[in-house]
């Protein structure tokens, strides 16, 4: 341990003298802190819209007076859905899994997106929040600042007199990578602290804000290795550099954009559109007889002697129809869900796309939120239609609605729970190529020892 202590020491010694290691802090630290804050502001911009937009759609709906609860009931409510703090760190598909949804009758609507976010698909690549844009331009820093931290040692000929001299090899590829992670780790260091800081004042938990640094700095440290096992195989620095280039550039880049396609194709699910136009004929077409009975005897055995047969009616409706919906939303929703599983996997060849998986998952930002969106807009849907036609059902031969009960309406939508959050499997990937990358340095100190 004390060798490689000695090796770690002198190599770090040599990134302070070389200016590598106040680069990599300069141009991680602007960048990445300006992201944090950036992304911090747009945050609060954007939570403050939503929040006021919620409360003005809850005020119309206390503004309704004396309307009548059938024309009411098919007004609809517009529920618009919260912004987590974790975009501060990581956008990761936040953008493509609906901001909003319209709530009506009969009826399961799709979320909507804002239109900057449904531009085109390849925007879902380009790195968003703290954590992608760590991922992205610290290991392509590390690449080119040390693709010559083992290999330019060979080709001086140094590496062959120590090692003749009584060096380890062993020593030397751990106290190299040990510095390699560690300059990581600095320069990414600010950024991490910084966008963690932001989130966690802004509401996120503080266990999820540690899970997210854990993983891109693990993340981190596994390429700064890989980038120490690359340099100790090559002949030349040169070959070194256009072999990381190329390995940053594969999982950094390309997986991560071939990566859907291919589950896609792996795992085909039906048009979203072609299931919601099955539900809304299901929907139109229910038997609901044995429903209102059961509604009727509810409503009996509450104390409301004589309900409201229209009330009833509507009530037994919406019933019918969330059951229709679920049975006929679940092959898709099990796809989506399927599908999510194997991105996780598929995230598994690239340590830079199972970290930025695992990160969407620690702050609640994963693909898995478009259908537990969907989910839990389906759920205050029928919490606020019931609300509604239970008040109907009450009101007797009163058809016409009053403030308290429009209250009712808005109280069921805002006590509606969100579903739990489905853990995902990406951080099994980092934790296999943290082995990876240490078996990789143990092959490398082989190498090392039998071509010098």
């Amino acid at each position: 341990m004390s060798k490689v202590l000695t090796v770690f020491r002198h190599e770090w010694a040599y990134f302070t003298r070389s200016g590598a290691l106040a680069l990599t802090v300069l141009i991680v630290g602007i960048v990445g802190a300006g992201v944090a804050v950036v992304e911090h502001r747009a945050w609060q911009t954007e939570q403050r819209a939503r929040a006021a937009l919620q409360a003005q759609e809850a005020e119309q709906w206390l503004a309704l007076g004396r309307a009548h609860i059938h024309k009411a009931a098919h007004r609809g409510y517009f529920v618009v859905r919260d912004l987590p703090p974790g975009v501060i760190l990581d956008r990761g598909v936040w953008d493509f899994a609906g901001s909003s949804i319209w709530l009506e009758a009969h009826r399961r609507n799709a979320p909507q997106l804002r239109g900057a976010d449904a531009a085109a698909v390849i925007a879902r690549g380009a790195p968003r929040g703290v954590g992608p844009v760590l991922l992205w331009l610290v290991p392509l820093l590390l690449a080119v600042l040390l693709h010559g931290v083992v290999a330019r040692d060979r080709a001086s000929g140094s590496l062959a007199f120590a090692i003749s001299s009584g060096a380890a090899p062993g020593a030397l590829v751990f106290g190299k990578a040990l510095a390699a992670v560690l300059l990581a780790w600095a320069a990414a260091g600010v950024p991490v602290v910084l966008g963690a800081g932001l989130a966690v004042r802004s509401g996120m938990p503080s266990v999820d804000a540690l899970a997210w640094a854990g993983g891109v700095l693990a993340a981190l440290g596994v390429f700064a290795s890989i980038v120490v096992v690359v340099s100790a195989l090559a002949r030349r620095p040169l070959g070194a550099l256009v072999a990381l280039l190329l390995i940053w550039f594969a999982m950094a880049v390309l997986w991560p954009r071939l990566a859907p396609g291919l589950v896609e194709q792996v795992s085909p699910i039906p048009s979203s559109q072609t299931v919601r136009s099955e539900a809304e004929v299901a929907a139109e077409e229910l038997v609901t007889d044995a429903t209102r009975e059961q509604v009727r005897s509810r409503l009996v055995q509450a104390g409301v002697d004589a309900p409201n047969p229209a009330g009833v009616s509507a009530m037994a409706a919406e019933i019918d129809a969330a059951d229709a919906f679920a049975r006929i939303f679940a092959p898709l929703e099990a796809g989506m869900a399927r599908q999510a599983a194997l991105l996780d996997l598929a995230s598994w060849l690239s340590p830079l796309a199972a970290a930025d998986r695992a990160a969407d998952a620690a702050v609640g930002l994963s693909d898995r939120d478009q259908f537990a969106f969907e989910a839990q807009a389906e759920a205050m849907r029928l919490a606020t239609q019931t609300a509604l036609n239970e008040g109907w059902a009450r009101a007797g031969e009163d058809d016409f609605g009053h403030p308290a009960l429009w209250q009712d309406v808005v109280d069921a939508a805002a006590a509606t729970p969100a579903p739990q959050r489905t853990p995902g499997r990406a951080h099994w990937g980092l934790l296999l190529w943290i082995g990876v990358a240490i078996l990789g340095l143990l092959g490398a100190s082989r190498a090392v020892r039998t071509s010098t």
